[in-house]
């Protein structure tokens, strides 16, 4: 089975404070020199990320932390979002200092393209790669559904308003020269899309995600899945 494999980044917006600045030089004719410094007001920081429940939320969480144990005098916290392109604009605005973005989210709003056309951030910086992302479609076994086409006429979750699930289905959907409502899309948030998956209200679910993804895993469990594959033509395209 062939997926697309895109690594999660995170970004930064460039910004005028620095984590490691050194402290100021102590003014000519200070009184007391060995009088006690009140301590630094900690840098505030934060990150803008998934929504709850979902593997960036849980990365950023980890990262954020690794960061607040290491370097002294920082603090950052997660900002709940709603996914890669909702993470890029936030970003963008001047709303949060770093952000978890796709690749390739961070390609089109960096370059202005796709969905940020005429709206380009070439002042985005990459700060790490943190993990490797696979778009997949989790189906129900007892669905019988093999191939995607299989999905016309049914009902699928696309992944919420605003995510790089979203955007990435909807250009699979055109890779099969499908839209949207052709598979009855629903823009239902990552663990609700599983939700439904296992109560048969929607035949798939489509993800933009790591691996294992623990709704799904935990779908399974009670409810076993598939995965569909994608074709090779859909791939090239």
């Amino acid at each position: 089975m062939r997926s697309r494999r895109l690594p999660l980044l995170i970004a930064v917006l460039v910004i005028g404070a620095s984590l490691f600045a050194g402290g100021q030089k102590e003014a000519a004719g200070s009184p007391d020199k060995d009088a006690p410094k009140p301590a630094a007001a900690p840098l505030r920081l934060s990150v803008v990320t998934g929504p709850v429940g979902g593997t960036m939320y849980a990365v950023s969480g980890a990262w954020a932390d690794v960061v607040n144990r290491s370097i002294p005098g920082v603090q950052i916290t997660n900002q709940v979002g709603g996914g890669s392109a909702y993470c890029a604009r936030v970003l963008g605005n001047n709303e949060a200092d770093f952000g978890m973005v796709g690749n390739d989210i961070a390609f089109y709003a960096y370059t202005g393209q796709s969905v940020f056309e005429n709206n380009a951030h070439p002042e985005f910086r990459g700060v790490a790669a943190l993990y490797a992302e696979s778009f997949h479609i989790a189906v129900r076994k007892d669905s019988g559904i093999k191939k995607l086409e299989e999905l016309v006429g049914k009902s699928a979750a696309v992944g919420p308003p605003g995510s790089g699930t979203l955007l990435n289905s909807e250009r699979v959907l055109e890779s099969y020269n499908l839209k949207p409502s052709d598979v009855g899309a629903k823009q239902l948030g990552f663990v609700e899309s599983a939700e439904y998956l296992r109560d048969g209200h929607v035949q798939a679910a489509f993800y933009m995600t790591g691996l294992p993804y623990g709704p799904v895993v935990d779908v399974s469990v009670t409810q076993p899945v598939d995965i569909l594959g994608l074709s090779a033509d859909s791939i090239r395209k």
